[in-house]
């Protein structure tokens, strides 16, 4: 099976990484308000199930990856990981060091993160 295009493969990403963020979204308030875990346990768990759908919707569609999920699991959760964190650098970098106002500093996380994250996982992760 080969790749998809690259605009193929960004729209597919974009695509899936909106179904990420809504699965995100709905799986922490069912975490807080349904199961009335912490608002921390909450989110962290849905983070956790967001990346997985994200996993696999960018394996199996977006890249139509054949490789082992032994080998690119790993780096991806490393990449969502690094992203998390880089994301965190950046509000203290911009926000907390620059003084930028924290919406502007949310449009840079969400014009430069998405692009990064496909860049790498399309040079790194599903190769």
């Amino acid at each position: 099976m080969s790749r998809p295009p690259l605009l193929k493969s960004l729209g597919r990403f974009a695509l899936v990484g909106g179904g990420a963020t809504f699965i995100h979204l709905l799986c922490a308030l069912l975490f807080n308000e349904g199961l009335l875990l912490s608002p921390f346990i909450a989110n962290l768990l849905a983070f956790c199930c967001a990346v997985l759908f994200s996993y696999t919707g960018h394996y199996h569609w977006t890249f139509l990856s054949n490789g082992r999920h032994a080998v690119q699991l790993p780096k991806f959760l490393l990449l969502a990981v690094m992203g998390l964190l880089l994301n965190q650098l950046l509000v203290f970098g911009l926000n907390g060091y620059l003084g930028l106002p924290y919406r502007l500093v949310l449009l840079v996380i969400v014009l430069v993160m998405p692009l990064l994250s496909f860049v790498l996982s399309r040079r790194l992760v599903f190769v």
